[in-house]
């Protein structure tokens, strides 16, 4: 028996919550019921209870709180969240600390009992593994590999072309004489929401009842989560086809109510065709791939299964034009040029009558990755792979634009940054050079030696940057040097003058008057 206990502080509540539950069909026990934390912190050790329901908000001790702390002392037990406040904050660190559901006041009669069930069966089913010998334990986790490698080989460079002996033999997928479909399910969830716990819980919230769903009418089905993506295959008879595309838009719209508990998540079911052979799995599922992109056009919550191989024209031909484009503006490290690119592209190929969602991917992708290619910026890897998970996570065309605008924005600023930088660093080491060795006769060529430039050009970049030449600069950092010991020292003036780099005392006494307005000694005896 799963023992259960209960926690809130309004007595009413926790009565209801006995009231709506089908305990002994869910072959749970209520073990306890407590009216503030502390006093379910207790309850929890005493009874080994297997399940936690509570409130968010309790005197003595939080729900949150009280979920730390049961967690120190039981880290396997099920936490279930009640709260009236519907707000994502409480649910994101609820899910962070542990939290495997979280429903809202007023409590739902079913809400209630799937979420215990569905604890339930998890509790079972640990209880059953830790049970098993260790040798039944690892076939079973050999098993589920083989079966996820089904998805895995499907989706490879090279994925095989089996037949029904080899799935059964082979991947363990009992397929019978049934019919074959292929379905990706996609989660779109906007960056700002990004974490991998949240997506984890929502992933795993949506892979089991795409589970459930699909056990209803297959005879087999296979699942592989992948990021925000959700691959399955399954066999079952074609008469079942049809109840099974129902039962998948009802998931969708249950799936939709989920923004209330995760933030703003939407969510797509793409359909494969489906075929009779399992030679035909490969071309089934790549189709699927293909039309869940469908969404950026028709938009999401939606089952998509229309055809979409075929390339629409002058897609290819208009977005040519505007990649060349894209290319002059990059080498010229032109910015808007760039963004003029992109915004032409964007209008382009959204006038096109009939252009697919796989196509507006593609295009983004090819014009991102030019972007990355010809551009030499640092953390390249990273800026890709985070432009490729936003891109993924678009739910329209104008958002999967705007992020490939974003991100060309941001390349062609750190380009200009990092072109800045390389201007500005060999005058600022020239700087840095003359300020330690102005005592010295130092000269141009010895500084453009230093840095490694070229005489004239670094003249040239010297002037542009600094507003002043070379020797101008020179001068000025030898007579502020004279300045300084000129009102802080007692040294003679024409050992002050070897002393900033000079060797002729009246050459020094000229340009310090002309530098400062009056002449060295004059200087002293005012400032000194």
């Amino acid at each position: 028996m799963i023992r259960v206990v209960i926690a809130d502080d309004e007595e009413r509540i926790c009565r209801l919550i006995i009231a709506l539950g089908e305990w002994e069909r869910l072959g749970v026990e209520v073990a306890g019921v407590a009216m503030n934390g502390l006093e379910a912190m207790a309850l929890v050790k005493s009874t080994a209870a297997d399940m936690l329901i509570t409130d968010i908000r309790m005197p003595g001790c939080s729900g949150l709180e009280l979920i730390e702390q049961v967690r120190k002392q039981s880290p396997k037990i099920k936490i279930i969240i009640i709260s009236g406040y519907a707000n994502f904050e409480y649910a994101q660190r609820a899910l962070k600390d542990g939290v495997n559901d979280y429903l809202l006041k007023p409590i739902n009669k079913v809400a209630l009992n799937e979420a215990v069930e569905r604890l339930a069966g998890m509790i079972r089913s640990e209880r059953q593994n830790r049970a098993a010998m260790d040798a039944s334990v690892e076939r079973m986790e050999s098993i589920h590999r083989l079966r996820s490698a089904l998805i895995s080989d499907l989706l490879s460079v090279n994925p095989p072309r089996a037949d029904r002996a080899v799935l059964e033999e082979k991947y363990h997928f009992a397929c019978g004489a049934g019919v074959f479909q292929t379905l990706v399910l996609k989660l779109d969830i906007p960056p700002s929401l990004e974490d991998g716990v949240i997506i984890t819980a929502v992933r795993e919230k949506a892979q089991a009842q795409l589970q459930e769903a699909l056990g209803q009418f297959c005879v087999d089905a296979v699942c592989l989560p992948q990021e925000t993506f959700l691959y399955a295959v399954c066999c079952c008879e074609a008469e079942a086809l049809r109840p099974l595309r129902n039962t998948l838009r009802e998931l969708l719209g249950r799936m939709q109510a989920w923004s209330n508990l995760y933030g703003d998540v939407s969510f797509s079911i793409a359909l494969g065709p489906c075929c009779d052979s399992p030679r035909d799995l490969v071309e089934s599922l790549a189709e699927a791939r293909r039309v869940v992109a469908e969404r950026l056009i028709d938009g999401t919550g939606k089952v998509l299964e229309k055809t979409v191989s075929g390339q629409t024209p002058q897609v290819k031909r208009l977005s040519d034009d505007c990649f060349r484009q894209l290319n002059r503006a990059i080498d010229e490290s032109d910015a808007a040029g760039v963004a003029q690119a992109i915004a032409k592209l964007r209008q382009s190929v959204g006038e096109c009558q009939g252009v697919h969602g796989w196509e507006m991917l593609e295009i983004v992708y090819e014009a991102g990755n030019l972007m990355f290619t010809r551009l030499d910026l640092p953390d390249k890897r990273e800026k890709r792979d985070a432009f490729y998970r936003a891109c993924d996570s678009s739910r329209s065309a104008e958002a999967l634009f705007d992020v490939l605008s974003e991100t060309s924005r941001m390349c062609m600023e750190r380009m200009c940054e990092l072109e800045r930088e390389n201007v500005t660093r060999p005058v600022r080491q020239a700087c840095e050079y003359i300020r330690a060795h102005y005592d010295e006769q130092i000269t141009l060529e010895e500084v453009s030696m230093h840095v490694g430039l070229n005489p004239a050009y670094l003249s040239v970049l010297f002037k542009k940057e600094m507003d002043e030449g070379f020797a101008h600069y020179l001068m000025s950092v030898r007579i502020e040097e004279a300045r300084e010991l000129l009102r802080e020292s007692n040294a003679p003036v024409a050992e002050i003058c070897r002393r900033v780099g000079y060797n002729d005392i009246k050459h020094f006494t000229r340009i310090f008057e002309k530098s400062v307005g009056v002449k060295p000694g004059i200087y002293r005896k005012l400032y000194g």
